[in-house]
């Protein structure tokens, strides 16, 4: 089923279900770029801490489970499969017609309670306000990352308007932890939404940064300044560190976590697919990032473009694939220079998401051979024979554009 916001099935789903959601507490995580290292940020720390933390973020990688870890691990196959069948055969017995977002959020839910997992942290799948992770009454912390344009059709066609929607996971007398870096006047809407709620305190989360390599100073609340490192790329990790400190700093209130707690989170997080450079065998140097909408291929561009400068690199060789409803054109001008090899391919068909499909190649071909930029189709079966000859042609190999593309290459790999 396509997407379709509103709470009404998933709250319903959830009451049959016995509300599995009620046994654990929440920390959610709202945003448009970066709440998924935020998310990972939070969840390793309170491992750190041995605290028994579950995280549920989205889409998955390379299968619905994954979007499901417990201290440090994927769910398993048996619980996983347990726990969706149980969600399953309550859909239909009670007819609420869950779509698969819907379902897939609820195992998750089903798979914490069962594993008796204390606090979980829940990414939101799109928007906030009518999102199907958004049922928690009185979560323990709402977090906000960088918000950008994406979505519109669903959020609307304005930063206010989709910060709005966004800011409807905030709850009355419960915490809020937002990216300083947004722009001034999402910072004014968010807060706007905080006092109609009565949600706060609000923080406004902020970094700077150190002369020590992704090394980033945040002053918290009672935690005071402190250098926290981490090892994902990219300059915008500074927010989602600060981000990721003050949710941790307030969360003391209600958990055991000292400063080493989070230095050590932060330090050891692993999120693939994110500015993740791999060394592969015939290939060479690969970088690999999402890169699906606007403000995340900017990003990957000044990072890209770093590496030109830094490594006298003229030329890059891209492996793109995006979702159909994104605006692919858009995050190619900001990508590809002169003189770059562009591999156009498409990725798998999603599980469970027939919905989503992957944009026509010759589409993209096209537009970029008006641009005098050198394109080649990738069959989709030939991506690995593909990614050899682009490694070949340039020192610096790039695959991105969706993370599902991501998953694809990761599988084709055997990359974790």
């Amino acid at each position: 089923m396509p997407i379709q916001l509103g709470l009404q099935r998933m709250v319903q789903l959830l009451k049959h279900l016995g509300n599995p959601h009620e046994t654990f507490c929440a920390i959610q995580v709202a945003g448009t770029n970066g709440k998924g290292s935020i998310c990972s940020y939070i969840y390793t720390t309170l491992l750190q801490a041995a605290i028994k933390t579950g995280r549920y973020t989205s889409p998955h990688f390379f299968e619905p489970r994954d979007t499901i870890h417990m201290n440090g691990r994927a769910a398993s196959k048996e619980m996983f499969e347990t726990c969706y069948k149980r969600v399953m055969e309550i859909d239909k017995r009670f007819g609420t017609n869950a779509t698969e977002f819907e379902l897939l959020t609820a195992t998750a839910f089903e798979c914490f309670c069962q594993a008796g997992v204390r606090v979980a942290v829940i990414e939101t799948g799109l928007g906030g306000r009518l999102d199907a992770t958004n049922v928690f009454e009185s979560p323990l912390l709402s977090v906000i990352s960088r918000i950008g344009k994406d979505h519109e059709a669903f959020l609307g066609n304005t930063l206010e308007a989709i910060a709005r929607e966004k800011g409807g996971i905030f709850r009355e007398n419960v915490p809020c932890v937002i990216d300083i870096t947004n722009k001034s006047s999402v910072l004014r809407e968010l807060e706007k939404v905080a006092q109609e709620v009565h949600a706060g305190p609000v923080y406004l989360a902020s970094a700077k940064e150190t002369n020590q390599a992704q090394t980033w100073s945040v002053t918290s609340p009672s935690w005071g300044t402190n250098d926290f490192q981490t090892s994902l790329n990219g300059s915008y990790q500074g927010a989602n560190v600060a981000c990721g400190v003050y949710a941790l700093d307030v969360l003391t209130a209600s958990f055991p976590l000292m400063i080493p707690h989070a230095q050590n989170g932060i330090k050891n997080t692993i999120w693939p697919g994110r500015l993740d450079f791999r060394e592969i065998p015939g290939v060479g140097k690969v970088l690999f990032d999402g890169a699906h909408n606007q403000d995340a291929a900017i990003e990957l561009a000044n990072f890209v473009n770093l590496q030109r400068e830094k490594n006298a690199t003229k030329s890059v060789s891209w492996m793109v694939a995006f979702t159909n409803s994104k605006d692919a054109k858009s995050i190619l001008d900001s990508l590809v220079h002169p003189g770059d090899t562009v591999y156009v391919t498409q990725f798998s068909s999603v599980h469970g998401m027939p919905w989503i499909q992957s944009m026509d190649s010759k589409v993209i071909q096209e537009y970029l051979s008006k641009k005098q930029i050198r394109t080649i189709l990738v069959d989709p079966k030939n991506k690995k024979e593909s990614l050899c000859s682009a490694g070949s042609q340039n020192p610096l190999s790039v695959v991105c554009g969706s993370l599902y593309l991501l998953g694809d290459m990761y599988k084709i790999l055997n990359l974790e």
